[in-house]
């Protein structure tokens, strides 16, 4: 009797033993999204506000310049610079609202001012495609109201069909 109790003792050790030494069920992991090269910096909104604010410095330096509003899109990071910590940014678009001094409002001067703007960020920034500045104070809002929205953390997709807008109406007045 004792005999029989001790094979059955080994044989539940054994049993529990084997059971618990299985590797449990896993699920099978799920693709990962993969990094686009022409994605939009919708998943790094934060680097797009650095680069706006940025710009936007850059743009209130120009004598002449009061303040500037900035909306970056179409922003495509193509890899990150270990050494600086940075990511090096390529195709990037930007609209600059800019409102002038009291002493800057004439037509002529307003165009000199944009041109100037335009030069000094492009100077200072690498991977503009392309840049448009305005004086125009309709446009100045719809800008203002797009960045204080991408600030407060809303998609920039949501405001994609009022860039489009923008960017036209200011193509039409170039």
């Amino acid at each position: 009797m004792k005999k029989a109790l001790l094979i059955v003792c080994i044989a539940c050790l054994l049993l529990i033993n084997v059971a618990g030494c299985q590797k449990s069920a896993q699920k099978p992991m799920e693709n990962q999204p993969q990094a686009q090269p022409n994605s939009d910096l919708q998943d790094n909104a934060p680097e797009r506000r650095i680069i706006a604010n940025r710009i936007s410095k850059s743009a209130e330096g120009v004598a002449g310049v009061e303040k500037a509003s900035v909306v970056v899109y179409e922003m495509d990071i193509t890899s990150e610079n270990a050494a600086q910590g940075q990511n090096e940014v390529k195709g990037m678009n930007v609209i600059v609202g800019i409102t002038l001094d009291m002493n800057q409002s004439q037509d002529k001067k307003a165009k000199e001012v944009e041109q100037k703007v335009a030069e000094k960020i492009k100077q200072s920034e690498t991977g503009i495609s392309s840049i448009m500045v305005t004086t125009d104070p309709e446009i100045i809002k719809q800008i203002n109201r797009i960045a204080t929205g991408i600030i407060d953390g809303n998609p920039i997709k949501n405001y994609q069909q009022e860039i489009d807008s923008i960017t036209q109406q200011l193509k039409s007045m170039m």
